[in-house]
């Protein structure tokens, strides 16, 4: 079979040129349910990273994908070639930052509220139900991950072209991506090669802890997070006692000790709530993960367009050369790999199992959630501030008390252990309590403390010359480049740093400086005026759920009205009087949302994101032209018209379906502009608040407070007095100096500055312009002046400027002439210049004046060249005579004589071709 199409990649930069056609010798494509897309391409060109691959695959599915890693080799000729991983363009969000959004509503809304200030748009999105959460100090892509767990659903892109470049970026999230009633089938001599069932290296868990929201304390902190045995029996755990029979591990009693985990939930404040999501992940959780992976042919590629397949689709496998009884097998695609060169592709379907990169994954993202540190730090609250002298005492004392066993092989490289081992494999020659294990081999050191399920040393901890990945560190003082997760917390929990939130609290009776304020002082300025904003807030709420009882009962009126139309299948006038009548509320209604919708798009504090991408295409879908209220209206006006039972029970039929969509619409976008009027409300609130911290900003007397704090300066460090950080250093490495309003950028790690307010040299930077002693390209008066409208210079009697394609000049009160070189000659239709002098115009020169043809700049020019010299004209000639006749043979008459003539002579003097007589 022959492919029936290549696989074209066009190459574009960062920014959108087109760099051209990819010219590829090898290409594979990853795609799976789990978020993973990526390219692979093997190329002669070097590309750079950050540039886009833009391509179509065989199913007609625009792709776009970022050049992400690159190395660059030669082949055993010395043929340099580049090969580079792509990863899907929606990470470029990882470089967009959400400061503090709290979207309320469908699954649209919200990502309409995420992508914000992105160029990327919601598409179309299934996932049905309501839900809020609050997406505080995270980029963009983390913010999409969060809103999965909080909506449920899978992420989709969708990326559209016109052939030359993308014009649309879509994110979809859906219910399951794919077809669900694919007909696609795998079968053993047609497209399948081989088949691999693979089981999952996590050990199921048999008892799961569960643990909620940290319990607010009398202090303001928070102290032990929420859990569920007041209601569970006095447990705070839940177990499947089968599955510890099964998965559980030797107590060294003789008894079998369960397998435990944790979960937890940042936002649960219900306990019910808490035990029964605890309940669904130990469902999940106590079996282990099974994947088959089936090396197949991609028919689709080679012309069949019935066999096509996609990630999501749910698909079979019938492989009769399995086993003597054969396999079938029936599950979602969860990963395709696709060799877009050859056709071959290796597909997943069942549960992802995990290779090596999964697990320092998984392990990445169990630090970054905090999930078993923060258990550990509940269950060790109480432990007094000598905790680690303690334990390395106790420590030291273990190490003492213990002897050595060792193996080594070249596979296993070295183990040391406190118990007898086996030589071949490593593992204790008898399974007894407090075991140890430390295995150090060419890959770096790993450690452990109990066996897995499998009689296997369960190493827990690792140490590679890249990084150290353990359960539990204990330190004294830690040095580091960076901390980028995890909570630093007191014993009490009275001041902490949620490095994964961006949450961060002191004690508020914390005292900075030498007898500064508390944070209760602090705070005490601010507390009256928010107070108000709050009450304001509180009071929208309240008058939209008064205002939605009231629409949703208008709404169930109209409809039991209607229907009460149809029972006995005739419309009586009574009736249509009715109907009227309930329509008379449904039309206030409008009226209502309409003025509302007019305030909120008029009002300068809502999002012109929100507006354009949520507000306005709600409004309309609701009450726009040809809306759900039109459909609706045209409707019932439908049935009110009927005159037989036949004719209403068809128009009831229309009637149903309109009043469905109204009733979904009108709803959707109340809550639509019930979000839109608290952004309002919360910004006024931000800018009331940040007035009243300004206040406060200008009360202190910043240089003294910083004086004060560094001994005048003689002492680096940072400080923090009265709410306020003051950093006096000799050398900063890195990051960003930035002033409050965003005019002035000083990156340190870069070392791109800049500024578009100040003064620099005694020129002046202001809105984009450069200037002393001018503010404006219009005013004439004395200065320099570069901006984006022109450039002048001068004052007085000399000014000169150049701006809109004229350069002109003149005095401080008069523009005197001007040179324009954008006239355009209607009858030839062509541009040119034009120079002018409001009281003359005097040209200067030694040598001549010369005219010619148009020619480009640095062209050889030709010309006709004027002369200095005079020319004498006559003018005014006159002349005069007498006639004469004769008579005789002749016959001749008219005769004239005496004739004479006058004139007048005329000089015209040259200079240089050019004519300087007056006439």
């Amino acid at each position: 079979m022959a492919l029936t199409k290549k696989v074209n990649f066009t190459r574009f930069s960062r920014f959108g040129a087109n760099l051209g056609r990819l010219t590829y010798a090898a290409a594979t494509h990853e795609d799976a349910t789990d978020g993973t897309d990526e390219l692979k391409v093997r190329c002669d060109e070097d590309l750079s990273k950050g540039e886009r691959l833009v391509w179509v695959d065989r199913q007609g599915v625009v792709h776009e994908h970022i050049v992400d890693e690159i190395e660059r080799l030669h082949d055993d000729s010395g043929k340099p070639y580049t090969s580079v991983t792509c990863i899907n363009s929606i990470n470029e969000t990882w470089d967009d930052y959400i400061e503090d959004k709290r979207p309320s509503g469908s699954v649209a809304v919200a990502l309409a509220s995420i992508l914000a200030g992105t160029r990327w748009e919601v598409g179309n999105c299934d996932q049905p139900g309501n839900a809020s959460h609050t997406f505080y100090h995270v980029k963009v892509r983390e913010g999409l991950s969060d809103l999965l767990k909080t909506w449920g659903g899978e992420l989709e892109t969708v990326i559209e072209t016109d052939g030359v470049q993308v014009t649309h970026r879509y994110v979809r999230v859906v219910a399951k991506r794919g077809n669900q009633q694919s007909p696609k089938r795998f079968t053993w001599t047609k497209d399948l090669i081989s088949i691999k069932r693979k089981t999952g290296s996590a050990n199921p868990k048999t008892r799961v802890y569960g643990y909620g929201k940290g319990v607010e304390t009398d202090g303001g902190g928070f102290g032990r997070r929420l859990t569920f045995g007041d209601i569970n029996g006095g447990k705070n755990y839940v177990e499947d006692t089968s599955a510890t029979e099964v998965w559980g591990h030797p107590d060294g009693n003789g008894g079998i000790a369960p397998a435990v985990d944790v979960y937890i939930n940042e936002q649960c404040e219900d306990a019910a709530q808490l035990l029964a999501e605890t309940n669904d992940y130990l469902e999940q959780a106590k079996t282990p993960t099974v994947s088959y992976e089936a090396s197949v042919i991609d028919l689709f590629a080679f012309g069949r367009d019935w066999e096509s397949v996609a990630v999501g689709d749910c698909v079979a496998i019938i492989d009769k050369g399995f086993s003597a009884a054969g396999i079938r097998l029936k599950g979602r695609v969860s990963k395709l790999a696709r060799n877009l060169v050859t056709g071959d592709a290796a597909v997943t379907f069942g549960n992802l199992t995990d290779n090596l990169t999964d697990i320092f994954q998984s392990m990445a993202q169990q630090l970054k959630s905090g999930s078993n540190q923060r258990a550990n730090y509940d269950a060790a609250a109480g432990t007094s501030v000598s905790w680690l002298n303690q334990l390395m005492g106790a420590l030291n004392k273990a190490f003492s008390a213990v002897g050595t066993y060792k193996i080594e092989t070249f596979e296993l490289g070295a183990i040391y252990s406190n118990v007898p081992l086996d030589a071949v494999t490593g593992v204790p020659l008898k399974a007894t309590s407090s075991m140890w294990a430390v295995n150090i081999n060419g890959m770096g050191i790993r450690l452990a403390a109990s066996l897995a399920s499998d009689g296997q040393w369960n190493w827990r901890t690792f140490i590679t010359g890249a990084q150290v990945s353990a359960d539990c560190i204990n330190a004294g003082t830690m040095r580091a480049d960076r901390i980028r997760a995890g909570l630093l917390t007191d014993d009490v929990g009275a001041n902490y740093w949620d490095l994964e939130t961006g949450e961060f609290q002191l004690s508020p009776n914390a005292k900075y400086g030498n007898g500064g304020w508390t944070v209760d002082g602090v705070i005490e300025d601010l507390h009256s005026g928010m107070t108000q904003n709050g009450k304001n807030i509180e009071a929208l709420g309240e008058d939209f759920q008064t205002r939605n009882k009231e629409l949703d009962e208008t709404i169930s009126n109209l409809d039991k009205t209607v229907d009460d139309i149809a029972k006995d299948g005739i419309v009586t006038e009574a009736e249509k009087a009715a109907v009227n009548k309930i329509l008379q509320t449904v039309q206030k209604d409008k009226e209502d949302l309409s003025a509302l919708h007019k305030s909120l798009s008029s009002n300068k504090n809502l999002q012109v994101q929100f507006k354009a991408q949520v507000l306005e295409p709600m409004y309309n879908k609701a009450f726009g032209e040809g809306g759900a209220f039109d459909v609706l209206m045209s409707a019932i006006s439908d049935v009110t018209n009927c005159s037989t039972a036949e004719a209403l029970n068809a128009a009831m039929s229309d009637y149903k379906s309109a009043y469905e969509n109204y009733s979904s619409a009108v709803n959707v976008y109340a809550a639509v502009a019930r979000q839109a009027t608290s952004m309002i409300a919360q910004e006024v609130a931000k800018t009331d608040a940040e007035k009243l911290v300004d206040k406060l900003d200008e009360s202190l007397k910043q240089q003294e407070i910083f004086n004060r704090l560094t001994n005048d300066g003689a002492n680096k460090g940072i400080y923090m007095s009265n709410g306020e950080l003051y950093v006096n250093a000799t050398y900063l490495k890195s990051g960003t100096i930035g002033d409050g309003q965003g005019k002035n950028y000083w990156s340190l790690t870069s070392g791109y500055f800049q500024t578009t307010y100040g003064v620099i040299g005694g020129l002046s930077i202001d809105n984009n312009k450069l200037y002393r002693y001018k503010l404006t390209l219009d005013s004439n008066t004395p200065g320099l002046y570069i901006g984006t409208d022109g450039f002048s210079v001068g004052g007085g009697t000399c000014y000169t400027a150049l701006a809109n394609g004229y350069l002109y000049g003149g005095t401080a009160e008069d523009i005197t002439g001007y040179v324009g070189f954008n006239n355009y000659n209607t009858s030839s239709r062509v541009y040119g210049a034009r120079l002018a002098g409001k009281g003359c115009i005097c040209l200067l020169t030694d040598d001549w004046i010369g005219v010619g043809p148009y020619k480009d700049r640095g062209e050889y020019v030709e010309c006709k060249t004027g002369r200095t010299g005079s020319v004498t004209l006559v003018g005014n000639l006159q002349s005069s005579w007498t006639n004469m006749s004769l008579t005789g043979v002749y016959n001749v008459s008219n005769l004239c004589q005496n004739l004479s003539m006058h004139w007048t002579n005329w000089t015209l003097n040259f200079d240089h071709g050019l004519m300087v007589t007056a006439l």
